[in-house]
């Protein structure tokens, strides 16, 4: 096969997003003769949508020499473009601007072009990531005049979802999701692979942010089927799987999103030139630390900090767990000065109400709680719903106000209960529980403790089942039991006479587990053997 032959076999399968043919075939052409500048840049994208980001942008360093040596601007400034493009999403940012600089340089003698779009992409996202959105929106919108007029899909499809994101830091988040809506609708057919994989990131980032679910859903339902599609492709494989795992957890699915982490965690830590391995590590703290394994989620916290992810506001929450409550309230102080954007605040203020109020910051709580209702009054979707009306009734609850906090708290669960979020519904029953004991309705106490009891049983977070339980003791009657739904399934197969063996096989549980589970119910129910628990059960109704 000769050179030519290889070159155009390339760019088909470049055309065809065939990213592994597209590279074997330019690389061979490559060894056997330089390439030029075009297809240095193609051979670049095919190495980096294969998940060689070093080699990419070393490629890419090629392309722009070429150019530079061939007189060619446009090109040379389009290279220069995409290197400070992803070193800024890498976090290089002083080199990222470097190139930047260099982009702008190359057209500073030539007549307005689509490559000028560029630029004002780059000027944008510098005044974006300085603070200020109303000059990055200025900046945005022309970009898209300019890729709109010179036919640019790329240039034009960034720019609108860049202005998205500037709406959004401008507090204006129903029209910049809009934006965002369409850049993703634009990406999905008439992009370059690497602009539309960006933009999927992107967005989901942006759903993070504005606390929006169900947008996060079908956007990450688009992304998945973007790479299904792609069957070589490597870029954007962690991305993706971290809003998914995001996902699996606000929803309960925790095992499973943790094997999905293990196996991430796994393939990152092969990749040295991987940062989203910080990312993955603290996904994996807040797994264990909801499902009680404290050790092992202070070691994840720490793997992330490593690095260079942020290990907060978990790390905080875990000391809370531990009872470390000043050095969860300092940590969560620090971190209310530090974080000054709206919107990342958003996820910082509920964890703040829970420390600040076991600390005794009732003032503190409130201020937290009132910004969380702030937010949501500008955010406007269900998890920013939900997670301010807990607040508030949290707070209403420590000052006494037990009704007004039971309106509150109902709220907050259903809320919970539309996203699917069953731990946080169950974490507010227990404060509905606080609220009814306060009215002295013990009836309604045992109620919401059993029923959220149950949930964090069925999820495995077995140290908010454990407080459910001690909850429902303090000042509970000397004769109360406190059997929840797995324990009565034991109980009624107890009752038919069933071994322990049999009972396992039965519920599809470990046999060590229905052992537990019926220490526990002897010890509920003051008994020794099967035949007192089902007698004793029955004596109260349970069976």
């Amino acid at each position: 096969m000769s050179r030519l032959d290889r070159l155009e076999r390339g760019r088909k399968a470049y055309a065809q997003r065939e990213w592994r043919e597209a590279y074997a075939y330019l690389s061979f052409a490559d060894l056997e003769s330089p390439l030029g500048g075009v297809d240095l840049a193609l051979l670049a994208d095919s190495a980096y949508l294969l998940g060689g980001e070093a080699q990419s942008l070393e490629l890419l360093e090629r392309a722009f020499q070429f150019d530079l040596h061939h007189e060619l601007p446009h090109n040379a400034a389009r290279c220069a473009f995409w290197i400070g493009f992803r070193l800024r999403l890498a976090g290089d940012h002083v080199l990222g601007d470097v190139w930047l600089t260099r982009a702008r340089r190359q057209l500073e003698e030539c007549a307005p072009c689509a490559t000028h779009g560029l630029l004002l992409l780059a000027s944008g996202g510098s005044h974006l990531g300085a603070g200020d959105a109303a000059n990055a929106a200025a900046d945005f919108s022309k970009a898209f005049e300019i890729g709109t007029r010179f036919g640019d899909a790329d240039i034009a499809t960034l720019a609108r979802h860049y202005q998205g994101w500037a709406a959004i830091r401008c507090g204006r988040t129903t029209e910049g999701l809009a934006m965002l809506d369409e850049s993703v609708a634009k990406a999905a057919s008439g992009t370059t692979a690497v602009v539309a994989g960006n933009v999927y990131c992107s967005a989901l980032d942006a759903c993070e942010e504005t606390m929006d679910v169900h947008r996060a859903e079908r956007w990450l339902a688009l992304l998945i089927k973007w790479r299904g599609a792609q069957p070589s492709l490597v870029a954007f494989r962690a991305e993706a799987l971290a809003h998914h795992v995001s996902l699996m957890t606000l929803r309960g699915a925790w095992r499973d999103a943790l094997d999905d982490l293990t196996l991430l965690i796994a393939w990152l830590d092969e990749r040295s030139d991987r940062s989203d391995a910080g990312l993955a590590y603290y996904q994996r703290g807040e797994l264990l630390r909801l499902r009680g394994d404290h050790d092992a989620a202070e070691k994840a916290y720490f793997e992330a900090a490593k690095r260079g992810h942020t290990s907060q506001p978990g790390l905080a929450q875990l000391w809370l767990a531990k009872a470390q409550i000043e050095k969860a309230t300092s940590e969560i102080h620090r971190l209310l000065r530090q974080v000054s954007m709206r919107q990342q605040r958003a996820h910082l203020l509920l964890p703040s109400v829970e420390i600040l109020l076991a600390a005794d910051r009732v003032d503190d709580a409130r201020a937290c709680a009132e910004e969380l209702c702030r937010l949501d009054a500008e955010l406007r979707t269900p998890l920013s719903y939900a997670a301010s009306t807990h607040a508030i009734g949290a707070v209403l609850l420590y000052e006494e106000e037990a009704e007004p906090a039971l309106v509150a708290l109902r709220d907050a669960r259903s809320g919970w209960q539309e996203l699917g979020s069953l731990y946080h519904a169950a974490r507010v029953q227990l404060l509905i529980a606080a609220a009814h004991r306060n009215l002295g309705n013990e009836t309604a106490v045992k109620i919401e403790l059993l029923a959220a009891a149950s949930e964090f049983e069925l999820l495995g977070a077995a140290a908010d089942r454990l407080h459910a339980e001690n909850f429902y003791r303090r000042n509970a009657p000397a004769d109360a039991t406190f059997i929840i739904t797995r324990q009565l399934e034991i109980l009624r197969l107890l009752a038919l006479g069933m071994s322990s063996a049999a009972i396992a096989e039965a519920l599809a549980m470990r046999e060590t587990v229905v052992l537990k589970e019926t220490t526990a119910i002897y010890h509920q129910l003051r008994a020794s053997t099967p035949g007192q628990a089902v007698e004793r059960a029955r004596g109260l109704g349970l069976i």
